[in-house]
């Protein structure tokens, strides 16, 4: 079964997949840091995070394989009387081609641990590029601690065959430190009633900004900074 027909029979079930609440950490995140201007959605699926962007303002593009989960994306954004702030792009992130600094916000939610382990890092080089000065992205991944890395069924999410890549622990953070000012990192357990059974995750989320240090732009060279 290919990518796309796997995520598509997914998507097809009522209501969005995940639940109507954007991810809680990016909520979060928003609050304490306002953002506005235009947001890339990669992987939206069905939309829960593209939905609360636009309702925060955002201009979105939400950007997933599943046409079936952009369908249901686009009826949830007529609802809810976001339409015209959201455009829809049904694309493989990895053949993704967009312009370099056209984004103020980019949301890589479960993506980067969904494509081949080879692909990774050019994609998150695409990604930064992608930022605005100042843009800001989060991303959220997969780690070898997740019960899905280690097979066991009891606790394991019913979509773990899904992820092609456990990220290592401080991995992330590693990928990212070259290239973009972290603000904030965690990885830590949790459990997930968004979907399936309830069942348990372990993953590492990371907040980064394309912004220089204010002694980097008066011409002292120094570093990014966590």
């Amino acid at each position: 079964m290919n990518t796309e027909r796997k995520y598509n029979e997914y998507y097809e079930g009522e209501g969005l997949a995940f639940g109507e609440a954007p991810s809680p950490e990016l909520s979060l995140l928003l609050k304490r840091k306002p953002h506005r201007g235009k947001a890339l959605d990669l992987g939206a699926g069905d939309g829960r995070n593209s939905l609360y962007l636009a309702q925060l303002g955002f201009l979105v593009t939400a950007v997933d394989v599943s046409e079936v989960g952009l369908d249901k994306l686009k009826r949830a954004a007529r609802k809810r009387k976001v339409e015209d702030r959201i455009e829809t792009l049904e694309a493989d992130v990895r053949k993704l081609s967009l312009p370099r600094k056209e984004f103020d916000l980019i949301v890589a939610e479960t993506v980067f641990d969904h494509i081949p382990a080879e692909e990774i890092e050019s994609l998150f080089q695409r990604t930064a590029g992608w930022l605005r000065r100042s843009g800001s992205v989060y991303i959220k991944v997969h780690t070898v601690d997740d019960p899905g890395n280690n097979d066991d069924k009891r606790v394991a999410s019913e979509l773990a065959p899904m992820v092609k890549y456990y990220f290592k622990r401080n991995e992330l953070l590693s990928m990212v430190l070259d290239r973009l000012h972290i603000t904030w990192y965690s990885e830590q357990g949790e459990t997930d009633t968004t979907h399936g059974e309830t069942h348990q995750h372990v993953f590492a989320k990371i907040w980064a900004q394309d912004e220089p240090l204010l002694n980097e732009e008066s011409g002292s060279g120094a570093g990014k900074t966590t």
